[in-house]
C-alpha cells in the first residue's frame, strides 16, 4: 500500500473530539476490551480529508481521500464496525456498534458540513472495520498517541537527524572561527576587513536573492515525495528562480563597478572584490537550495556534509594550500568551489527533472514556490535590518567601544540560535508532511515544542544573564570588563528568542501564509519605536536606548511567534504550563547566582568559563530529571520515542 494511502488511515492523537461542533463531538465507544473508536474520532477524519481535498492548491499535492472496510481489514484489523449517517447537518450523529463488517451500510443521503462549512464528501465518510489502540500519555495534548509515529512511516531516526545536524552546525561554527584565525594570520587586518565586507554584503542580498526558496524546497519537497511527480520539479525550479534573480543582482553590481564598491564596500577603490562577492552570492543561493532539497527528502547526512565540506573545510584548507594567493582570489576560490559542490551534490536530480519535467509542470512548481517564498522576503529583510544594522546605526551614535559591547551581546544570542536551529532545520519537512496526512499529530507536536521551548527558555535565560557576560570577558579579553551592562541588557529576550528558533518552522510548514514575516516586521517596527522615543527624549544613555530597542524587536518577534504558534495548532495552555518547570528553574537560577556572585565574583578566564559550561551542564541535567520525575511529556518523549533507534 502507497504511503499517500496509508496517510489516510483513520488514526491520530485525539480521542477527545476538539471541534466547534456539538453534533459532530457526540462520544459513542465499543465495549471491547481491545479498544475504542469515538464518533469525535470519525469526524475529525472526515473534516481532515475533506480540507486535505478542497485546500490541495494550498498545499501543491492530492491526497485520496478513499478509504475503505476492505484497505483496512487488509492491514490485519479486528473488526469493528462504524456506521456514519445523517438526514441534518445541523443534527448529525454518528452511532458506533461492534460486529463484524456488512456491506448493508446505506448511502449518505444528506451530506453534513465539516467545520470550514465545506461539505463532506462521499468518499469521507463510510463504514470503517478498524481497531484503534488507545494511549494515552501524562501532560500531553489531550487525546491518545497514535501507534503509528511520523518517524516510523516515514523512515526517520530523528536522534541521528538531531546528532548530525547540530555536528554540521557546531562544525560550520568551528570552521568559521578557524578560518578567520587562518586569515588573519596570512593577510592580516586588510584580509580579515575584506572577508568581513563580502559575507556581509551577502547577509544584506541574500533574502532578495533567494526569494524564500531556503524554506519553500523544503516544504514542498516533503509534501510531494511520496507522489508519482517527482519532487526534483521543485528543485529545478527553485534553482532557476533564484539563480536568475541572483544573476541579475550580479549583472547590476558588475556593470557599475565603482559606484558598487563605493556603495557597499565604502570605497570606489575596492572593485577587486566585486567578483568574489558576486561569486560568493551564487554559491551561497546554491547551497542553500540544494540543502533545503535533501532536507525535505529527510536526508539530513547529504545535507550536513554539503555544508561542513563545502562552507566548513574547503575555504580552509585553500587557506592553508594558497597562502600567497590575494584575499579576493582565495574569496573567489571559495566560493566556485562551494558552488561546484552544491551543483554536483545536485546534479542527478536535476538531470531528472529537466528531461521528465513539461513546461506546464515546471511553471507550477515555479509558480507554487514563488507565491510562497516572496511573501517571506520583507520578513527576512526585516530580520537582517534588526540584526545587522542595529551596530551600524550604534556607530554613529556612540563610541566603537560601546559598540563591540552592543555586538558582543548579539554574537551570544546568535551563539544560542546555532544550539537550537537543529531543532528547526528538522522539524520543518516533517512539520509540513504532518500537516498534511493528520493535523491532530502535528498539533500534538506542536504542543510538544511549545512545552520544550518554554521550559527551555526558563531555565536558560537566568543562566544566560547571569554568565553571558562571564563568557564574553573569557573570550574577548579585559577590555570587555565593562561590557557586562549592555551585555545583560541586549540578552535579557533570550527566552523569547528561543521560542522564535524553536517554533518558527512549525508556522512555516502549515500555511503559505507568512506568519513570521509579519511577526518580523512588528518586530522591527517595535524596535524602530522604541529606538526613536528613547533617543529623541534622551532616556538612559544612548547605547542603552539602543541596546532596548534591539532586544524590544527580538522580544515582541519571539513572543508573537509562541502566540501566532498556540494559535494556529490550537495548543492548549495545559501542554506548556507548569509549576514543576517553573520551580526546578528558579532552583538552578539561585543555584548559579550563588556561584556567581560567592565564587566566580569579578573573575573571568578560561578555568572560569570551564567551570561555568561544567555547571550548565549538571544544572541542565538536574532540569531535564526533574521534569521527567514530575511526568512532564516533552523529555519522556524525547527520551523514548524520539531519541530511540528504529
Amino acid at each position: 500500500m502507497s504511503s499517500a494511502k496509508r496517510a489516510c488511515a483513520p488514526v491520530g492523537p485525539a480521542t477527545r473530539d476538539r471541534t466547534s461542533s456539538p453534533a459532530l463531538s457526540h462520544r459513542a465507544s465499543t465495549s471491547s476490551p481491545r479498544g475504542r473508536i469515538t464518533s469525535g474520532r470519525v469526524a475529525s477524519t472526515c473534516r481532515s480529508r475533506s480540507r486535505r481535498a478542497a485546500r490541495a492548491s494550498s498545499t501543491g499535492v492530492v491526497i485520496s481521500t478513499t478509504r475503505t472496510a476492505g484497505h483496512l481489514l487488509s492491514e490485519g484489523a479486528a473488526p469493528r464496525r462504524v456506521n456514519a449517517r445523517t438526514s441534518n447537518p445541523a443534527s448529525s450523529t454518528l452511532k458506533a456498534t461492534s460486529g463484524p463488517a456488512t456491506s448493508s451500510a446505506k448511502p449518505i443521503s444528506t451530506l453534513p458540513l465539516d467545520r470550514d462549512g465545506a461539505p463532506i464528501p462521499t468518499s469521507a465518510i463510510r463504514t470503517y472495520t478498524t481497531e484503534v489502540a488507545e494511549a494515552t500519555r501524562p501532560g500531553s495534548l489531550e487525546g491518545p498517541v497514535s501507534s503509528e509515529r511520523p518517524n516510523e512511516r516515514h523512515g526517520l531516526n530523528i536522534r541521528r537527524d538531531v546528532a548530525i545536524t547540530t555536528a554540521a552546525q557546531v562544525g560550520v561554527v568551528i570552521g568559521g572561527l578557524l578560518l578567520y584565525r587562518l586569515i588573519a594570520i596570512h593577510k592580516g587586518p586588510s584580509g580579515v576587513a575584506a572577508y568581513t565586507l563580502v559575507k556581509q554584503v551577502v547577509v544584506f542580498l541574500f533574502p532578495v536573492t533567494i526569494l524564500g526558496m531556503q524554506i519553500g524546497v523544503p516544504r514542498y519537497v516533503a509534501l510531494c515525495r511520496d507522489e508519482h511527480d517527482r519532487p526534483e520539479r521543485f528543485l529545478l525550479a527553485a534553482m532557476v528562480c533564484a539563480t536568475a534573480a541572483s544573476a541579475a543582482a550580479c549583472l547590476l553590481l558588475l556593470a557599475w563597478p565603482s559606484g558598487a564598491a563605493s556603495l557597499l564596500f565604502g570605497s570606489s577603490h575596492r572593485t577587486t572584490l566585486l567578483a568574489p562577492l558576486a561569486a560568493t552570492l551564487l554559491a551561497t543561493v546554491a547551497v542553500e537550495v540544494a540543502a533545503g532539497y535533501f532536507r525535505g527528502l529527510f536526508d539530513f547526512k547529504t545535507s550536513a556534509v554539503l555544508r561542513v565540506v563545502g562552507v566548513a573545510a574547503v575555504p580552509v584548507v585553500l587557506l592553508v594550500v594558497l597562502p600567497q594567493k590575494s584575499i579576493a582570489t582565495l574569496i573567489l576560490l571559495m566560493a566556485l568551489a562551494l558552488l561546484a559542490l552544491s551543483m554536483l551534490a545536485v546534479a542527478l536530480p536535476l538531470a531528472r527533472a529537466f528531461i521528465a519535467t513539461s513546461r506546464a509542470a515546471f511553471a507550477g512548481a515555479a509558480g507554487t514556490l514563488l507565491n510562497y517564498g516572496t511573501r517571506r522576503v520583507p520578513g527576512d529583510l526585516a530580520s537582517v535590518a534588526l540584526w545587522t544594522v542595529t551596530p551600524v546605526v550604534a556607530s554613529h551614535f556612540v563610541s566603537l567601544r560601546q559598540v563591540a559591547y552592543l555586538g558582543a551581546g548579539i554574537q551570544v544570542l546568535m551563539v544560542v540560535s546555532t544550539a537550537f536551529q537543529p531543532i528547526g532545520l528538522i522539524f520543518l519537512p516533517i512539520m509540513t508532511r504532518l500537516w498534511a496526512v493528520d493535523r491532530e499529530r502535528a498539533r500534538w507536536y506542536a504542543g510538544q515544542l511549545s512545552a520544550a521551548a518554554i521550559h527551555i527558555a526558563l531555565f536558560a535565560t537566568p543562566q544566560i544573564l547571569l554568565f553571558g557576560d562571564v563568557a564574553v570577558r573569557a573570550w574577548l579579553g579585559p577590555s570587555f570588563n565593562h561590557a557586562g551592562g549592555i551585555v545583560r541588557l541586549t540578552l535579557f529576550p533570550v527566552a523569547a528568542y528561543i521560542c522564535s528558533v524553536v517554533l518558527r518552522s512549525t508556522l512555516d510548514a502549515a500555511t503559505v501564509r507568512a506568519y513570521n514575516s509579519r511577526n518580523r516586521l512588528w518586530g522591527l517596527v517595535l524596535a524602530v519605536a522604541i529606538g526613536a522615543v528613547l533617543l529623541g527624549t534622551g532616556v538612559g544613555t544612548r547605547i542603552e536606548a539602543i541596546s532596548l530597542a534591539f532586544s524590544s524587536g527580538v522580544l515582541a518577534t519571539g513572543v508573537l511567534t509562541f502566540l501566532t504558534t498556540r494559535r494556529l495548532y490550537e495548543v492548549p495552555s495545559s501542554a506548556w504550563a507548569s509549576g514543576t518547570a517553573l520551580a526546578l528553574a528558579a532552583g538552578s537560577a539561585a543555584i548559579g547566582a550563588g556561584v556567581r556572585f560567592l565564587v566566580i565574583g569579578s573573575h573571568a578566564s578560561l578555568s572560569v568559563l570551564v567551570l561555568v559550561l561544567v555547571l550548565e551542564a549538571g544544572l541542565a541535567t538536574a532540569f531535564v530529571v526533574g521534569l521527567l520525575r514530575a511526568g512532564l511529556s516533552w523529555p519522556a518523549e524525547f527520551q523514548h520515542r524520539l531519541l530511540r533507534r528504529r
